[in-house]
């Protein structure tokens, strides 16, 4: 489960600080995401294709089945158990350590706020801090 986590993480470093992220990323771990994209679309219902769209980027308007998705994601890299309890001290222990320590502070600080976001239900508090970390680290339309 570590090496899934430690995967899952590079990936969102990578992609933070690259737009072309997918090419820095081994086969195998490109597997690891599709594994958890899959396992987790099958889970929340929805279709393959919204759940890549959904994975690294902001959704404005999802349905419950599309914010399970985000929920389902969360917990596969160790960032959320299935009752929905944040660990940010995973999140921060893996986003925020970085070798440039001005995105160490960046994602620190953004972990930070968005981890304070709530929800109506598990999904939809998942679903908001996942939007609002891509918002922060992609400002620009995906």
């Amino acid at each position: 489960m570590k090496v899934i986590v430690a995967v899952v993480l590079t990936l969102l470093i990578v992609n933070a600080h690259s737009d072309h992220s997918a090419h820095s990323l081994t086969d195998e771990q490109l597997q690891i995401i599709e594994g958890h994209t899959t396992y987790c679309s099958e889970k929340s219902g929805i279709e393959i294709a919204d759940a890549k769209k959904i994975r690294f980027s902001v959704i404005e308007d999802a349905d419950e089945k599309n914010q399970c998705f985000t929920k389902c994601f969360f917990e596969q890299t160790g960032f959320m158990d299935e009752e929905g309890n944040l660990k940010k001290e995973v999140m921060l222990e893996k986003l925020a350590k970085h070798k440039d320590e001005a995105i160490t502070e960046k994602i620190t600080k953004i972990i930070d706020e968005c981890t304070l976001l709530e929800g109506d239900t598990i999904c939809n508090k998942s679903f908001k801090i996942h939007n609002c970390y891509w918002s922060k680290v992609h400002p620009h339309p995906q």
